[in-house]
């Protein structure tokens, strides 16, 4: 169960209520922070790439760019107007020029919009400051772009949104398109395991979330990893949960579930609760590492280079 004691929330039999964080002053914010950095830094991607001759029908390949790529000898059934009389005037040989055409990457960004991840204002900000950004990188790296998300209750039928103007509104009415006094509906690790089979064939995944579920990270991983061109998990969280100034008598609430639990916090309450946090987040870097997929962990406090880019240039996330 989430426990976190330090927001103010109501609770009322299973039902909880909590209050919107996201709001159009904080997408423009968010959007400017993102635009300032855009600029500086890219996305680890590989493009993709295949060999034609001189002659293939290019324009069906849309959001490809070609370059000569090499000469090869003319085998009996090419077409002969595809030899390069130059090359046959410099090497008294008979070539073919081929090609190589890159395809626009694709990348795939899954947004868990659970309560956990929004009702903090600085961890909401956080998570909008990296969705400008990383749609920013792809506008610029001009991949093909879908997000796809599920709402603080849990639904993920949602159609993909994209990028562009349209992007802030797009995000306030996918927030706030469900009532806030329902339970989520199932664990978040499973719903995210449920969208994976939304991923395209070779796509560069994202994942947004705060990881905060009991799901096995490799069952999760290993869902997002199957024929992708790379897996980044970015986990955003904050201090107020890693480490929770609690003391003395307290109800808990479980932000998504409504839960509570009333207990007596003591020192070793908040020791117990520090090892479990660390021993989670220390079995998700292993599972990442032992299955080549990115962890970035992104504090909500403090400026976003000292807490994203600094760190994700560091460890490979981003490049310079």
């Amino acid at each position: 169960m989430r426990l976190v004691a330090s927001f103010k929330k109501k609770f009322s039999g299973n039902q909880i209520t909590v209050a919107k964080t996201v709001t159009e002053d904080m997408l423009v914010l968010a959007q400017k922070t993102a635009q300032a950095f855009s600029s500086l830094v890219s996305l680890p991607l590989t493009k993709k790439s295949s060999l034609l001759q001189v002659g293939d029908n290019y324009s069906e390949r849309s959001g490809s760019s070609l370059e000569f790529h090499d000469y090869r000898e003319y085998s009996p059934g090419d077409d002969p107007s595809r030899i390069d009389w130059r090359a046959f005037a410099r090497t008294d040989r008979y070539l073919l020029k081929t090609f190589q055409t890159e395809t626009s990457p694709r990348i795939d960004i899954f947004l868990d919009f659970s309560r956990s991840m929004l009702f903090h204002p600085g961890k909401a900000l956080r998570l909008m400051e990296l969705v400008f950004l990383l749609t920013e990188l792809a506008e610029n790296d001009s991949a093909s772009l879908k997000i796809h998300y599920f709402d603080q209750i849990g639904n993920q039928d949602k159609p993909p949104l994209s990028g562009g103007r349209d992007l802030p509104l797009a995000i306030l009415q996918a927030i706030n398109s469900e009532p806030l006094t329902s339970p989520l509906s199932r664990d978040t690790g499973q719903i995210l395991q449920d969208m994976a089979i939304k991923c395209r064939a070779g796509s560069y995944r994202i994942v947004i979330s705060d990881l905060l579920f009991l799901s096995d990270p490799q069952v999760l991983i290993d869902s997002f990893q199957a024929g992708s061109g790379g897996l980044l998990l970015i986990a955003p969280y904050s201090k107020t949960e890693s480490n929770p100034d609690w003391s003395g008598q307290m109800k808990l609430i479980d932000c998504e579930s409504g839960r509570n639990r009333e207990i007596d916090v003591t020192a070793e309450v908040n020791q117990r609760y520090s090892d479990a946090w660390c021993r989670h987040f220390a079995n998700w870097q292993e599972t990442c590492n032992s299955r080549r997929a990115i962890l970035q962990r992104v504090c909500a406090e403090g400026n976003f280079a000292d807490s994203f880019i600094y760190p994700a240039v560091k460890s490979g996330c981003l490049l310079l």
